[in-house]
């Protein structure tokens, strides 16, 4: 997992760089844009399956949440 984290890390920025270099600076946003929308779906999705998967994350975790924000 970290292998494909440290490669995206890497090739987001080249990628988004070709994209402003040999289109418009406009069509690259649009395609960052488009991109960022077409994985937010799938990425809640998973978020979800996750949770429900997982009693810690179904139980603890909101608590914790909520009480780290109170302050």
């Amino acid at each position: 997992m970290r292998a494909i984290d440290l490669t995206c890390l890497l090739l987001a920025p080249i990628a988004a760089g070709f994209l402003m270099t040999y289109t418009s600076i406009t069509t690259a946003v649009v395609a960052i844009a488009a991109w960022n929308l077409a994985a937010w779906a799938p990425e809640c999705y998973m978020l979800v399956c996750a949770q429900r998967a997982s009693l810690l994350l179904r139980s603890a975790g909101w608590h914790m949440f909520h009480e780290c924000c109170k302050a």
